[in-house]
């Protein structure tokens, strides 16, 4: 993936140690034997007789864990603040944070959020929404002040929260109040989206449009725009909403059920109903299936082995495969199909018809858009915001890393 032109950067949380049941030595070794995950990713040996992977060059976006934090008894508050001490050393503090991205050699962060799941009582979402915006003052102030971080200079996205387009714009214009350092502030990170993205886009619509009409309008175009979680079909919508990047996990999620995305409308093919005569995709990892052959991806996927070696024999030769071959070759065919989505997106804003793709896309996705949403995807403002010289002026897909070495889904055959 790393050497795929097409690959633009990674997100990682901040806490997804916690996924693969690593011991709090293994995390600290982990923290201070390498240099960032820049370093961890890259020159390390290869499994089986595959090509060295390329070097990870690409920016690094790094969420501060703000979901696996809230639901978690260990990492609460630090001993002097009254909490309890862990083994790990981490806690739901800016500091606790900003040590772990700084030490993940994050290029671009998000500061500690306290996020807001549909259903929260209401005196508990807005005790959350003031402690996410203390918690990004408090993040900006360190990173001028503290000495610590003086040879870092991450880009900054505060995260923030909130059920409806006031909420969302009061977190907005209260941060740019409280804050002795909003020229460090180089954006905002929309989170708790996710679970509206199917059947709640008219609200989905509401609380993007309210953080960016919260920042004034002569500042517009000081602040990029993230939203967590929300792209694929939707990318067209949140382009024209002004968000510059988005993350997205789908395209591991599906392969992790050996589920390949379809790229002319979306919907997904397992793996064993898979037939080559059908199967009409020219990605470079539709390619290298072609070459490896479906019919070995089956037997391999149908063998009772895991984390071992599966032959295959084929036309007189005997080929080696990992499962986790496919499950990677499968995740990459999806993170292409994911990216096409947004070179569409690009290729609209600039010659000025993202208002077709975004009415074409609504049509096919039964998706309601506003016609003023629709009129403003082609107002020279809008197309301003992605000709600027800037990686973050532009609609910007970050893949999903996990904390595994990756492995190369170049095949020993």
């Amino acid at each position: 993936m790393f050497g795929d032109d097409e690959f633009q950067g990674a997100m990682f949380q901040a806490m997804s140690f916690l996924d693969f049941n690593l011991s709090p030595h293994h995390v600290e070794t982990w923290r201070t034997e390498a240099s960032g995950l820049h370093e961890w990713f890259t020159d390390h040996e290869s499994p089986k007789d595959n090509p060295k992977p390329p070097a990870f060059e690409k920016p690094l976006f790094v969420d501060s864990g703000g979901f696996k934090l809230m639901n978690s008894r260990t990492f609460g508050e630090h001993p002097e603040e009254g909490g309890e001490e862990n083994d790990w050393g981490i806690y739901t503090n800016p500091r606790s944070i900003l040590d772990l991205q700084y030490d993940y050699g994050a290029d671009m962060l998000a500061t500690l959020d306290y996020p807001i799941p549909p259903g929260l009582a209401d005196d508990e979402k807005y005790e959350r929404v003031e402690k996410s915006i203390d918690s990004a003052v408090e993040c900006l102030r360190l990173l001028e002040e503290d000495e610590k971080y003086a040879d870092w200079d991450p880009t900054v996205y505060a995260a923030l929260h909130g059920h409806s387009h006031d909420e969302v714009g009061y977190y907005v214009s209260k941060l740019l109040e409280r804050t002795n350092y909003e020229d460090s502030l180089d954006g905002f990170a929309v989170g708790s989206l996710v679970p509206l993205r199917s059947g709640k886009i008219e609200m989905l619509v509401d609380i993007v449009q309210g953080a960016t009409m919260a920042i004034p309008p002569n500042r517009r175009d000081e602040f990029a725009l993230h939203v967590f979680g929300i792209g694929g079909q939707l990318a067209p919508l949140i382009a024209a909403l002004g968000v510059d990047s988005y993350d997205s996990s789908t395209y591991v999620q599906a392969a992790q059920h050996q589920d390949f995305i379809n790229p002319k409308d979306g919907k997904k093919t397992n793996a064993t109903e898979l037939t080559a005569d059908e199967w009409n995709c020219d990605c470079p990892a539709c390619e290298e299936l072609t070459d490896v052959g479906v019919a070995d991806m089956k037997e391999v996927f149908a063998a009772d082995r895991s984390y071992k070696p599966v032959e295959i024999k084929r036309d007189g030769e005997t080929r080696s495969y990992m499962k986790s071959d496919f499950y990677a070759l499968i995740a990459h065919h999806n993170f292409h199909v994911f990216q096409r989505e947004v070179n569409e997106v690009r290729d609209a804003i600039m010659d000025g018809s993202l208002h077709t793709l975004l009415t074409e896309r609504a049509d096919k996705t039964r998706i309601l858009v506003p016609d003023s949403l629709a009129l403003r995807a082609d107002g020279p403002n809008f197309v301003r915001w992605f000709q600027k010289d800037s990686t973050l002026r532009k609609t910007l897909l970050l893949t999903a890393l996990s904390y595994d070495r990756p492995c190369s889904t170049m095949m020993d055959h």
